[in-house]
């Protein structure tokens, strides 16, 4: 067997493991998380098609944040596996050297970073922000379900309701309504209510009702048997503030580059570490398990030496992402991330060469 067709053999064989475990855990993730964002629809008031389309949209995100964990666990899977079944010792017996198999391993790795950072720069960031755009911009589907009895309710924008008791099929008891407008507000008091949905979503207050206008400071009042508003002209509450995962990666070089506030400069710099930077750490991954190469020169036996290397890359991959939640913190975070970077991999160097000697 060449040595050409030996190198795809392995890369074959880790992209196998390392596919079909990414895959399997992002799923598993995805499922646990579309589970918990039924609260859009119980709670937030949005239509099964929103939460479809925003439960698919959070996968490339769960998909890109396990990666590396999950290259490193591929890829100690496949060293191992060709370790015991000999096939590593096929291949330094034909005459390939640990270093060159390394070698190839790093150029291997490099289409891999490219890949990553394509799915960090583009397909998660513009995922993101159309998820968000979607809760944004689409209409209150269910009203009723964001009230809660015996509670002041805003269940949307400048609107607040108050309820003193509510039933099962949606019928309630006293209730008071508020709905602040441009040049003035309204205020409906009412014994009894309920929601009728055919082909408009309107709330029906009966009994009792007294109505209140405040308009260019001339109040008015009336009193009606029975009035209904038609809650579709209402708006969803929205937020004023982003997230900087949400911001596409050219906005962000601008935002870094000329943005005055210092904050959204740091801000800026984290987000954009985290899409470039990050992926370069599979580089120091790889040189990790290049010790896997050589367990006949640590003082352990050869399950102690596995579980030392595992130990080793999990704890510095649990490092980097502790970075990721200090970054816009601080600059200085910034400069310990280039440090966290350049440490191991002066270290892994030096007993890598000592061990080459």
């Amino acid at each position: 067997m060449s040595k050409n067709k030996l190198y795809n053999y392995f890369l074959i064989e880790f992209l196998k493991n390392y596919l079909v475990l990414l895959l399997a855990f992002s799923l598993i993730i995805w499922v646990t998380q579309a589970v918990r964002l039924l609260d859009l629809i119980t709670q937030d008031g949005n239509s099964i098609i929103t939460y479809i389309k925003y439960s698919i949209l959070q996968f490339p995100r769960i998909f890109s944040k396990i990666s590396m964990l999950f290259f490193f666990i591929g890829l100690f899977w496949t060293i191992l596996k060709f370790e015991e079944s000999n096939e590593l010792r096929v291949i330094w017996l034909i005459g390939i050297s640990k270093k060159n198999f390394k070698n190839f391993l790093y150029k291997a790795c490099f289409l891999l970073i490219f890949i990553i950072i394509i799915l960090k720069n583009f397909i998660v960031p513009y995922s993101n922000k159309y998820s968000r755009d979607l809760l944004l911009n689409t209409e209150l589907e269910s009203f009723q379900n964001l009230i809660k009895e015996n509670n002041f309710n805003n269940p949307a924008k400048d609107v607040t309701l108050y309820i003193e008791k509510k039933n099962t099929i949606n019928e309630y008891k006293n209730i008071f309504f508020f709905e602040k407008k441009e040049k003035g507000s309204r205020v409906i008091i009412a014994k009894n209510g309920s929601f009728f949905s055919k082909k408009e979503n309107l709330l029906i207050f009966s009994e009792d009702i007294i109505l209140k206008y405040q308009q260019e400071k001339k109040p008015t009042k009336a009193n009606f048997d029975k009035l209904s508003i038609d809650i579709s002209s209402f708006v969803k509450k929205k937020t004023d503030y982003f997230k900087f995962s949400e911001i596409l990666s050219e906005d962000l070089f601008y935002k870094f580059l000329y943005d005055e506030n210092f904050n959204q400069k740091l801000g800026s710099l984290s987000q954009l570490n985290q899409r470039i930077i990050y992926p370069f750490f599979l580089l120091i991954l790889i040189q990790v398990l290049s010790f896997l190469f050589y367990p006949q020169v640590m003082n352990l036996n050869y399950l102690g030496f596995k579980y030392f290397v595992f130990i080793y890359g999990f704890i510095l991959i649990m490092g980097l992402e502790l970075f990721s939640n200090l970054l816009s913190k601080s600059i200085i975070y910034s400069i310990l991330l280039y440090f966290y970077f350049l440490l191991p991999y002066i270290v892994n160097k030096f007993f890598l060469r000592k061990i080459n000697e």
